[in-house]
């Protein structure tokens, strides 16, 4: 009885503690997607050049 008591307060005891290490840990993520369209771009456009579109991503994460 006296082993279980003592192991169910280790327990308890190591719970509380993690719950206060986990709070100084904080992660954060960003996703930022970037649509460019170029035709063009700087200069005039030639009359037979395709356009060009494309979908770009950055993600950024915070520790």
């Amino acid at each position: 009885m006296r082993k279980s008591l003592i192991k169910i307060t280790i327990g308890i005891f190591m719970l509380l503690l993690a719950n206060d290490i986990m709070a100084q840990f904080s992660f954060s993520t960003e996703f930022r997607p970037r649509a460019e369209y170029h035709h063009g771009y700087k200069t005039l456009p030639v009359t037979d050049a395709d356009a060009a579109f494309f979908i770009s991503q950055r993600t950024a994460s915070h520790i």
